[in-house]
């Protein structure tokens, strides 16, 4: 819970800088090449070893994130002499919501028994974002074991119209009548 606190209270920081310089996509860009940096088995191992002095640390990360910004060197310099380099993705993470959201953008997760069409996908798309008010990323997901119709997450919601869902419900009521 502590680490995604922490990489959200980043997230914000960050934001805020990007806000000031108008620098969203760069900072996107970055933060994306931090965090898959730190997700690099040998790359994590040497920068995360406590016994490593972190000015090493300092000169193998720049080495290996040439195409950075300064300011995002500063914060990878941050985050190795405390310890946090792991946050590096919740960071990522975090800063790409808080963009999206003030872009109006929304990601949606759907899933069906069987495979959308990409006609389906595209409408099911514009249905999701004239009911959300934002432009919707979707992404695709089977699972045959809802049976029919479709869940769909945006965000924290959950829309569930599965043949699953409602057969449970109708069970559930049936039973309870009794």
């Amino acid at each position: 819970m502590a680490s995604g606190a922490a990489a959200k209270r980043y997230a914000q920081a960050i934001f805020g800088i990007a806000r000031d310089a108008n620098t969203f996509d760069a900072w996107l860009s970055d933060l994306a090449a931090i965090a898959e940096v730190s997700q690099h088995p040998r790359a994590a191992e040497y920068l995360s070893n406590p016994k490593t002095a972190t000015v090493d640390k300092e000169s193998v990360a720049a080495r290996l994130l040439t195409t950075i910004q300064p300011k995002a060197m500063n914060l990878v310099k941050m985050l190795l002499a405390r310890q946090r380099l792991e946050l590096a993705p919740a960071i990522f993470e975090a800063f790409e919501a808080l963009v999206n959201e003030m872009r109006g953008i929304a990601h949606a997760s759907v899933t069906t028994a069987v495979d959308l069409t990409e006609t389906e996908a595209e409408q099911l798309r514009r249905q999701l974002e004239t009911s959300t008010g934002k432009q919707i990323i979707l992404t695709r997901r089977v699972d045959p074991a809802i049976l029919g119709g479709m869940v769909a997450r945006i965000g924290d919601q959950l829309i569930d119209g599965s043949t699953r869902t409602q057969l449970e419900q109708l069970r559930r009521s049936l039973t309870a009548a009794r």
